[in-house]
C-alpha cells in the first residue's frame, strides 16, 4: 500500500531555493488517462484525479483507488466492485479486479491468476503489475525470474515497470548486477515523472553507481523527487544542504525540508528535524519540541531516532536527565542491532543506571555485540577490558585486534594504544616501525600524546632513522598541545619529560634554558617532578637562574606536597637531619612512607624508614615495623635492604629466625656485588648453614669481597687456603674421620 501524502504547496527554504508548486488535476470532468498516468508515476496528485473519475462512475478508477489506504471499501463493497468490473469487462478489467483482491480484500493470491491472464493476453500494464508483485513477494513467494520476465514484457508501457526493472538490474535479480542499466532505466522512468525512479536516480549520482558521481545532479533529482511527493527525498535534500553536497551548506534550508517531511509523518525527517532542534542547528534550539519529534520517529521504528532520543534523555531535557527512559530507548535500539546503543547499554549495565541492575556479565555481552557491530568506542572499551583482564582472562592479542579495528575507523586513542602494543610487544610482535606509524596517524587526528610518542621514537631512532630535528618538532607540538589543553596528567607529564630530554641532551645537545622553560610549564600544571627539577636548577644555578637555596627548598617542599617521590625522600632526609629545614620527625616519617609507596616508589625511602624504626629515630623502636620496611625495600631488589633483611631474619629480629630465607636474601644481595653480603655468603657456604657446604664456593665469595677491599673476607680466604695446604700435606696420616669445623669458620652473628 502506498504512503499517503498531501501535495506540496510553495515552501521558501532560502531566497534562492524554492519548493515548486505541484501539478494539480483539474477539478470537474474525469480525465482517466491523466489519472492513470499520475497513478503510474506514484505522485500524490494521483489520488485526487482517481477520486474524480471514481465519483463519475469509472470502475477501474475506483479499483485503482484501493492502492490508497484500501480505497475505504469494506468487504461487501469490494465484492460488489469485483462483480461490476467482471460484468463491465474491457481491457483493464482483469488487472483492476486483481488490484481489488490485493488492496481491498488483502488476498493477492486470488488476484495473481487474473494478472497472469491479463499479461498473457498482452496487457502491458498488467505485466508490469505482475512483475512488481513477483519482485515484492505479493500473492506469491518472491520470484525474481517471473519479475524480470514480466517487467521486460511490460517494456516502456508504464514508468513503474521501467523503475522496477531498474531495481532488478541494480540488485542483480534474475541477471548479473548492472548498475549502468539500472541507472538508464531509472532515468527513463524519472524523465516521465516517476517519483521513486527520480529518487533512485539521485542515489546513483550521489554514490556514483552506474554513473559518474555528480553531487549537483544528485541534488537536482532529489529535488524533483521531493516535488513529486517523495518524503525520502525531503530527508535526503536536508542532508545534502546540511553537508554542503551539491549546493552550498545551508542549515536553515535543511531544517525546512526536514520539517516538511516530519509534518507529513516521515520518521527519518522527524529524526533529523528533532536532532537539529536539539542542537540548534538551522533552527532555534528547543529541547522539548526536539524530544517530541524524536519520540514520534522512535515510536515509528527509527533506530537512529531511538538512539538520539536516548542520548538526549540521558543528558537531560531542559536540564532534567531521564535515565530510565533513556535505558528503555537504548534497549530498543540495541535489540534492533544498533552498535552505538549496544555500547551505551553496556555502560548502563556496568554502572547500574536507568533502573537496570549492575550486571557485569550483561555489560560485557552488549559491549561485545557493539564491538562486533564495529562501534569504535565499544572496540576501544573492549580492547581495554581484554588488556586489563576485566573481560575475563587477560588477552593481549584480542586487545590489540580491537585497538586496530577501532583505529581503522579513526579512533585516535585506539591507534595510540595499538602503537604502544607494537612498541612494547604486547599482543603483537615488537615492531617500532608499526608503532611509529600508529603514533603518527593518531597524532594527525589530534591526539597530542601520540605526536609526542612519535617524536620520542624518532629521537631514539626507533622505527625510522634517528632525526632529532623532526623529533623536536613533534615533541614540542605534542607537549605544547597537551599543556594548552591541560588534558589530565598528560599536559604536565609531557612538558616535564621534554624538559628532561633537553636537560640530558637527547635532542643533540644539552639546553638548560629550554629545559628550565618546560619544567616551569609543567610545574604550573602541577607536576611535582618538574617542581623537583626546578628546585635542582635553583640549587645549582642552571638554565640562567641564580643560585637560591631558599627557593630550591621551597620548590622541593612543593614537589613533595605534589607527590613527587624523589622530592618526598629528599625533604624527609632534611627534616630528619634538621640542618637545612627545622627538624620534624613525624612529617619525615610520613614523607618516607609516601615516597616508598609500599613497594612501588623509592626503595631508599623504604630502607631509611626501616632504619628509623630500628634505631628509634623519630618514632619508638619497633623491630617488626623495621623488618617490614626493610622487606619492602628488599622486594624492590635494593641490595642494602636485601642484606639487612637477611641479617634480621638470621638473628630472628622482628620475626622468628629463618635460616633458609635469610641465606636466600644474603645470596641475592651478594649477587649485586655488595662486599659485606659476599663475605657473609662465603661464611654460609663454608659452614653449610642454610645452603649446602662448599669450600670452593666459599673461596669464590671471599675472593669477590676481598677484591672490593673487604679485609675480613681477605683474612678468611687466606685461612681457607692455608688450611687447604696443610690438609694436603698431612693427607697420608688421615684416619678417615672428618674433622670438626673450627668455631672461627662459622658465620659471624649479626
Amino acid at each position: 500500500m502506498r504512503r499517503t501524502a498531501k501535495p506540496f504547496g510553495l515552501l521558501a527554504v532560502t531566497a534562492l531555493l524554492l519548493l515548486p508548486a505541484p501539478l494539480h488535476a483539474e477539478p470537474g470532468a474525469c480525465d482517466y488517462a491523466e489519472a492513470r498516468r499520475l497513478d503510474d508515476l506514484e505522485v500524490p496528485q494521483a489520488r485526487a484525479a482517481l477520486e474524480i473519475c471514481a465519483r463519475q462512475g469509472q470502475l477501474c478508477a475506483r479499483a485503482r483507488l484501493t492502492d490508497y489506504d484500501g480505497g475505504e471499501l469494506d468487504s461487501r463493497q469490494a465484492a460488489e466492485l469485483l462483480q461490476a468490473l467482471k460484468e463491465e469487462g474491457g481491457p483493464e478489467s482483469l488487472e483492476c479486479r486483481a488490484l481489488v483482491w490485493n488492496h481491498a480484500l488483502h488476498s493477492p493470491e486470488n488476484g495473481r491468476p487474473l494478472l497472469e491472464r491479463a499479461c498473457r493476453e498482452g496487457q502491458a500494464s498488467a505485466c508490469g503489475t505482475l512483475g512488481a508483485w513477483a519482485l515484492n513477494g505479493q500473492g506469491m513467494p518472491q520470484n525474481g525470474e517471473l519479475a524480470a520476465s514480466s517487467l521486460r514484457k511490460a517494456g516502456a508501457a508504464t514508468a513503474s515497470a521501467l523503475y522496477h526493472l531498474g531495481t532488478c538490474y541494480e540488485q542483480g535479480i534474475a541477471s548479473p548486477r548492472d548498475p549502468l542499466a539500472a541507472a538508464m532505466l531509472y532515468r527513463k522512468a524519472a524523465e516521465r515523472g516517476h517519483q521513486r525512479a527520480a529518487f533512485s536516480l539521485a542515489l546513483c549520482y550521489q554514490h556514483g553507481k552506474g554513473v559518474v558521481k555528480a553531487p549537483g545532479l544528485a541534488f537536482d533529482w532529489f529535488l524533483k523527487a521531493a516535488e513529486r511527493g517523495s518524503l525520502d527525498a525531503c530527508e535526503a535534500l536536508g542532508h545534502c544542504l546540511a553537508d554542503g553536497f551539491g549546493r552550498p551548506k545551508d542549515l536553515q534550508a535543511a531544517c525546512a525540508w526536514w520539517r516538511r517531511g516530519a509534518v507529513e509523518g516521515h520518521p527519518g525527517c522527524q529524526c533529523s528535524y528533532g536532532t537539529a532542534l536539539l542542537r540548534g542547528d538551522g533552527a532555534a534550539k528547543d529541547e522539548a519540541e526536539a524530544a517530541s519529534w524524536l519520540e514520534k520517529a522512535a515510536k515509528a521504528g527509527s533506530v537512529k531516532a531511538q538512539v538520539n532520543l536516548a542520548l538526549a534523555l540521558h543528558q537531560g531535557i531542559a536540564g532534567r536527565p531521564e535515565p530510565m527512559e533513556a535505558a528503555y530507548w537504548f534497549l530498543k535500539a540495541a535489540e534492533a542491532g544498533n552498535a552505538q546503543a549496544q555500547n551505551n547499554l553496556a555502560v548502563y549495565y556496568s554502572k547500574g543506571l536507568g533502573g537496570l541492575p549492575c550486571d557485569k556479565a550483561l555489560s560485557l555481552h552488549w559491549l561485545k555485540k557493539a564491538a562486533d557491530g564495529g562501534d569504535p568506542m565499544a572496540l576501544l572499551a573492549l580492547g581495554k577490558a581484554y588488556r586489563d583482564g576485566s573481560a575475563g582472562a587477560q588477552d593481549l592479542r584480542r586487545a590489540h585486534e580491537c585497538f586496530l579495528k577501532a583505529g581503522e575507523q579513526g579512533d585516535a586513542e585506539a591507534l595510540f594504544l595499538a602503537g604502544q602494543d607494537f612498541e612494547e610487544g604486547l599482543g603483537a610482535p615488537r615492531d617500532p616501525g608499526s608503532a611509529l606509524d600508529c603514533y603518527r596517524k593518531a597524532g594527525k587526528l589530534g591526539l597530542a600524546r601520540a605526536k609526542f610518542a612519535a617524536g620520542r621514537l624518532l629521537m631514539e631512532g626507533l622505527g625510522a632513522p634517528r632525526d632529532t630535528a623532526k623529533a623536536e618538532v613533534l615533541l614540542v607540538e605534542g607537549a605544547s598541545r597537551s599543556a594548552e589543553e591541560a588534558s589530565g596528567p598528560d599536559g604536565a607529564r609531557l612538558a616535564a619529560l621534554l624538559g628532561i630530554f633537553y636537560h640530558d641532551g637527547r635532542l643533540g645537545r644539552q639546553d638548560f634554558a629550554k629545559a628550565r622553560a618546560w619544567f616551569e610549564k609543567a610545574a604550573a600544571l602541577g607536576s611535582g617532578q618538574a617542581m623537583n627539577n626546578l628546585g635542582f636548577y635553583f640549587q645549582e644555578g642552571l638554565g640562567g637562574l641564580e643560585r637560591d637555596e631558599a627557593k630550591a627548598l621551597e620548590l622541593y617542599r612543593k614537589a613533595a606536597d605534589a607527590g613527587d617521590r624523589e622530592a618526598q625522600y629528599f625533604v624527609a632526609l632534611q627534616l630528619l637531619e634538621g640542618t637545612r629545614l627545622p627538624r620534624d620527625a613525624t612529617r619525615a616519617l610520613a614523607l618516607l612512607e609516601a615516597s616508598a609507596a609500599d613497594g612501588e616508589g623509592k626503595p631508599e625511602a623504604a630502607y631509611r624508614l626501616g632504619q628509623c624504626y630500628e634505631q628509634g629515630e623519630g618514632a619508638p623502636k619497633d623491630p617488626v615495623r623495621a623488618l617490614r620496611w626493610f622487606g619492602v625495600a628488599a622486594s624492590m631488589d635494593y641490595p642494602p635492604a636485601l642484606l639487612k633483611e637477611g641479617l634480621l631474619r638470621l638473628a630472628g629480629t622482628g620475626a622468628p629466625k629463618n635460616l633458609q630465607a635469610a641465606s636466600a636474601l644474603i645470596f641475592r644481595a651478594a649477587s649485586f656485588g655488595l662486599p659485606e653480603a659476599q663475605r657473609l655468603a662465603g661464611q654460609l657456604c663454608e659452614a653449610g648453614e642454610g645452603v649446602e657446604k662448599s669450600l670452593a664456593k666459599a673461596r669464590q665469595w671471599y675472593a669477590a669481597a676481598a677484591e672490593q677491599g673487604d679485609a675480613e673476607a681477605a683474612r678468611r680466604l687466606k685461612l681457607l687456603e692455608e688450611a687447604g695446604s696443610a690438609g694436603n700435606a698431612a693427607a697420608p696420616a688421615q684416619t678417615g674421620q672428618p674433622a670438626k669445623p673450627s668455631q672461627a669458620a662459622r658465620p659471624e652473628q649479626p
